[in-house]
């Protein structure tokens, strides 16, 4: 995601900042095997923390306000490409794209047989602005590594904004899968699931795998499979 944090006062203009993505980078890890990274500028620490939901096709992106007076406004850019697994990143983009809004959920099609993107923003104040536009010449770094096909267009619907302030959550959710399996679980509800289901996982290893770097190949092992 392109995320923006600005912070400030009640319009969020006076003294505002601007984060962008790795500029302030401070830390990244593995919480049971979920990575986390930590930003921290002007002495506000944020940090996101992404979930892949147990077989299904979501993700949960979770970000959490850690210190700061607050509140802060993160502003969620999603780009997208509507692709065959296998395709190149240079494909032409699709269109156009069909955006539907109800209630809090966002749909994106591009109309073809590929299934749809859904999503949902949970926190305070939340709310999706339409400004559709193109990224070009985005490079892929894995792919150029690899001697591949590595740049290509995005498309970015527009953007989603959500008032955060410390201790408080707020997750982005997209989404294949069914708006009823989307909506199974709340976020915190997917996220002490998915800890329950790790915590299954070492206990049931070896004991010599059950911590220490032997433990993290366990974790590492199920995200491979």
């Amino acid at each position: 995601d392109g995320s923006l944090v600005r912070f400030g006062g009640a319009e969020w203009a006076d003294s505002s900042l601007e984060l962008h993505g790795t500029g302030h980078l401070k830390e990244f890890r593995l919480d049971m095997g979920l990575p986390v990274w930590r930003y921290e500028v002007g002495g506000v620490v944020l940090e996101k923390t992404i979930l892949l939901i147990h077989r299904q096709n979501t993700v949960h992106v979770h970000y959490r306000l850690v210190e700061g007076d607050g509140p802060i406004r993160l502003w969620l850019q999603p780009s997208l490409h509507f692709r065959p697994h296998d395709a190149p990143v240079s494909t032409r983009l699709p269109g156009p794209h069909v955006l539907t809004a109800i209630d809090g959920r966002y749909e994106i099609s591009d109309k073809s047989d590929l299934p749809p993107l859904r999503m949902m923003l949970y926190g305070q104040r939340a709310a999706f602005t339409l400004e559709g536009k193109k990224t070009p010449q985005v490079l892929y770094r894995v792919e150029a590594r690899r001697g591949y096909e590595s740049t290509g267009e995005l498309w970015i619907p527009g953007y989603f904004r959500i008032d955060l302030t410390k201790g408080e959550d707020a997750t982005l959710v997209a989404s294949t899968e069914s708006w009823e399996a989307v909506q199974a679980l709340s976020p915190a509800e997917a996220r002490e699931a998915e800890r329950l289901r790790l915590n299954r996982l070492v206990t049931q290893a070896p004991t010599e795998a059950q911590d220490g770097l032997a433990g993290e190949l366990v974790l590492a092992a199920d995200q491979f499979i």
